[in-house]
């Protein structure tokens, strides 16, 4: 939890890493690289930024992979895990006065190209898989986001807009045999987020009052659909497939916060914040399956029945908000050693 003056100690969650990519600026920059490797693959990059006028300065970067991958599909003969993927992110800066920042960044991959899944055969020690059937995955990933900073003459005036969209197609041989079963599972994904947040801080730097306070808002939907034809599996030995097991999922929400820190002292400071949250989930659960020759565990010649069919539909929707808030009092003991305790919820 930051003011605009430090950073008081609170609840950032282990493991967090913040990648931050570099705005251009007038130096002229660029880069170009270009590798192979022993299994006819090849990478290409190239990235250039610049200046295009006084106030606006811009970065492209693209690179492109391709691969004929190092596994062997026995069964089928071909590469098992050959691939190519594109991608690319474009930046735009512009700062038309010493008070006003606008950077833009779009983004953008996509990869086509078949996984070696469920993997090589344990104990193998070898390049080797056995499925009946290529793994034929297809991935996209694109978003883009929009940050404004503007600067008054009290306070500092930040908006962070971001969109991201995802999809992926996972297809593969349920059980990684040699043998041409009629096994299979199909995975499919679609993810959509939105999010928007709005914060004032305090840029008197003199003052012993820092303070920061705004909105956040987020909105996110997910479908994820699969579906399994298991025909030929011990644990079901008529078979059993699955025509539906999907789940969407919609989600928005959305944030108040503030925070402000006083200087009682030179080295004592106090510090106090409270979060207001508030986020509704709609879910949705569709389920298809049909269980062959449930009672019997035989298929007639003519056809299979279906002798246990089953059905569902679940449509469940929650709330849920709070308030959470944060004291804390330092004490800076010597220039370079701060003392502090927090409370928080």
């Amino acid at each position: 939890v930051c003011t605009a003056s430090r950073c008081v100690a609170a609840a950032c969650p282990d493991g967090v890493v913040n990648m931050v990519t570099r705005k251009p600026d007038a130096e002229t920059r660029g880069k170009f690289l270009i590798e192979a490797d022993e299994f006819s693959g090849y990478k290409g990059q190239a990235s250039f930024s610049g200046a295009l006028s006084d106030t606006l300065f811009g970065g492209l970067t693209v690179q492109g992979v391709t691969s004929d991958g190092f596994l062997k599909n026995t069964v089928t003969g071909d590469d098992a895990n050959n691939y190519d993927k594109l991608t690319g992110r474009v930046a735009l800066r512009f700062v038309p006065s010493d008070n006003l920042e606008i950077n833009f960044a779009a983004d953008g991959s996509r990869f086509d190209g078949l996984w070696g899944i469920p993997g090589v055969r344990r104990g193998c020690e070898c390049y080797d898989i056995g499925n009946e059937f290529q793994t034929d995955a297809k991935d996209t990933n694109k978003g883009a986001s929009l940050t404004v900073d503007w600067h008054a003459p009290w306070f500092d005036i930040t908006s962070l807009t971001g969109y991201r969209n995802l999809s992926t197609r996972l297809p593969f041989d349920f059980d990684g045999g040699t043998d041409r079963s009629p096994n299979s599972h199909d995975f499919r994904t679609s993810q959509k987020f939105f999010s928007e947040e709005l914060r004032l801080t305090s840029n008197e730097k003199d003052s012993r009052l820092n303070w920061i306070a705004g909105a956040y808002y987020f909105g996110e939907k997910l479908d994820s659909l699969r579906r399994y034809n298991l025909l030929d599996v011990d644990l079901f030995p008529s078979g059993l497939r699955i025509d539906a097991q999907d789940t969407f999922l919609d989600r928005t929400g959305y944030a108040l916060f503030g925070q402000a820190g006083y200087r009682l002292t030179d080295r004592l400071e106090l510090t106090g914040g409270i979060r207001y949250s508030d986020e509704s989930a709609d879910g949705d659960l569709d389920l298809d399956f049909t269980l062959f020759s449930f009672f019997d565990q035989s298929i007639p010649p003519d056809g299979i029945p279906d002798d246990f069919h089953f059905v569902d539909q679940d449509r469940r929707k929650k709330y849920f908000d709070g308030t959470t808030w944060l004291a804390s009092l330092s004490y800076a003991l010597t220039p370079e050693v701060q003392t502090y305790a927090t409370i928080s919820t």
